[in-house]
């Protein structure tokens, strides 16, 4: 029974009992609306049937009105049991039920149950931020009893999706909170040269996960941020370089003697990283003659992987001391004279200036891993 109708009865009985004349107690009927009121219709009818006691007072309805004000009055009697709510985790899908078949779902925006009900959950991992190295771990569970105290415990997912059991004691509330966590990443590192044999042997360096240190081969990081590997070999970098087409992942940046792979982001980032160091090369150009190989017009010009190289009075001269797998040499010679360069890739000859030259075009081969090597102009052996 609402406030409004509750007023109504009061007034009524006021009126009852105050004596009022009837016209003023008609006005003050007509202007509250009661006439309308189930409780004053019952009340009229009882009037007229003479169930009014001599004070003028209706026999039943005092303690009716009572009764209706005390029901008024009762707040709403609330569900016996437990109840549940489930809290969100934002890289988790989590939904509740009632058996192990999961064919009883269970709403977590506060369900009451009985206790014993035995709760059960399927989890299943959303979005893509970290790929799988995001999983569910659990759950914490908070059961807060009737004198207020608070019981926080945890538990590992069970086989069969079991998250609890509803306490039969005096817990009034559980909140239920899924965990997850980030998996670490390993990290696999290598760095190796190429000896003058072809073998490899461990290089000379200090390798850097987010800029640190690390002297492990393998290092463990966390996953749910970027990271960055780099290698410092400047100790050594006058000497070696790194070998793109062995390397892995490919190398996003090489200065000052340090190699770097580039930002690495969390889905999808490499976990190995593998440096392969070759010998720079130093080529001389020669001839076995010992004469002038510019003055006396024997060499006509040479590029270095397409630049011109300044013409000197040597006998011998130094190509370079730092040329790498896939660097170009091109010899133009007079047509009497060819080149040879030993393990290098030779092509030619390409003949020019209408028989009288002839050129030449060496090139570091992968398959070579000499540090010092001649290429000698030498007479042809065709007549």
């Amino acid at each position: 029974m609402g406030g409004k109708r509750a007023a109504f009865l009061a007034l009524a009985l006021s009126l009852a009992v105050t004596g009022c004349s009837a016209a003023m107690e008609k006005r003050a009927l007509e202007k509250s609306g009661i006439y309308e009121d189930e409780a004053y219709q019952r009340y009229q009818a009882a009037l007229e049937a003479g169930e009014v006691v001599p004070d003028g007072e209706y026999r039943g309805y005092a303690s009716d009105a009572a009764e209706l004000l005390e029901e008024a009055d009762k707040p709403a009697e609330e569900p016996e049991g437990v109840k549940v709510t489930l809290a969100e985790n934002a890289r988790l899908s989590v939904s509740l039920y009632a058996d192990q078949e999961m064919t009883k779902p269970v709403a977590g925006d506060g369900s009451v149950l009985p206790g014993g009900t035995a709760l059960y959950a399927r989890v299943t991992v959303k979005g893509e931020q970290s790929g799988d190295k995001y999983v569910f771990d659990g759950f914490r569970i908070r059961a807060i009893r009737a004198d207020g105290t608070v019981e926080v415990t945890e538990h590992r997912a069970a086989s069969d999706g079991l998250v609890c059991v509803v306490p039969s004691d005096d817990t009034a509330a559980l909140s239920i909170l899924p965990l997850g966590r980030y998996e670490d990443r390993v990290l696999t590192l290598s760095a190796q040269r190429l000896t003058a044999s072809g073998t490899r042997e461990a290089m000379s360096g200090q390798w850097l996960v987010n800029g640190k240190r690390v002297d492990a081969s393998r290092v463990m990081i966390g996953s749910a941020a970027g990271y960055e590997v780099r290698f410092d070999y400047s100790t050594v970098a006058e000497s070696y370089y790194p070998d793109r087409a062995a390397s892995s992942p490919e190398i996003a940046e090489e200065a000052g003697g340090v190699a770097a792979f580039g930002r690495q982001e969390p889905k999808g980032g490499a976990e190995r990283f593998s440096l392969v160091f070759r010998p720079y090369v130093k080529l001389t150009l020669t001839n076995k003659e010992y004469i002038w190989l510019f003055r006396d017009g024997i060499v006509k010009s040479v590029t270095v992987n397409g630049e011109a190289l300044e013409k000197v009075d040597r006998k011998t001269v130094a190509l370079g001391e730092r040329f790498r797998v896939g660097d170009k040499i091109v010899i133009r010679v007079k047509s009497a004279y060819r080149v040879a360069a030993g393990d290098l890739q030779v092509t030619g000859p390409v003949e020019t200036d209408n028989g009288r030259t002839a050129e030449y075009t060496v090139t570091v081969p992968a398959w070579y891993y000499g540090a010092d090597t001649k290429i000698e102009v030498v007479k042809s052996e065709k007549k």
